[in-house]
């Protein structure tokens, strides 16, 4: 009996900028920096789910996963916990398709069938 708890490296950023100003200066910028640390979230899920299909390394129960965080990884667990669906909210749309959906493109290994996907 107990807990796991991880934490994991998340985007914040696009690389291609240098400040948080430069972020800042346009919405679209702000909403994409949420989607890739969001998908990056979603992928850890996917990973707990996987491995407690499997070997259970971690001993978790994967009905019982929950994200939290602070400052932006608070932003972060609010979009992984209550955005199930892109077309909940229509303006983010095209950043959310832009960025590989909102489970994002960070399944590496399912375009080699070595993990199957899971909704986080």
């Amino acid at each position: 009996k107990g807990y796991v708890a991880a934490a994991i490296d998340y985007r914040l950023l696009n690389p291609n900028f240098r400040s948080l100003l430069a972020v800042a200066a346009n919405q679209a910028n702000l909403v994409d920096a949420v989607i890739r640390a969001a998908a990056d979230v979603k992928a850890a899920v996917r990973y707990f789910k996987h491995d407690a299909d499997s070997a259970n390394t971690y001993h978790i129960d994967p009905t019982h996963i929950f994200v939290g965080g602070y400052s932006a990884g608070a932003i972060t667990a609010l979009q992984v916990a209550y955005t199930e669906s892109v077309t909940e909210n229509p303006v983010t749309t095209n950043a959310y398709n832009a960025n590989g959906g909102l489970e994002g493109n960070t399944d590496l290994l399912a375009s080699k069938k070595l993990l199957p996907n899971y909704n986080a």
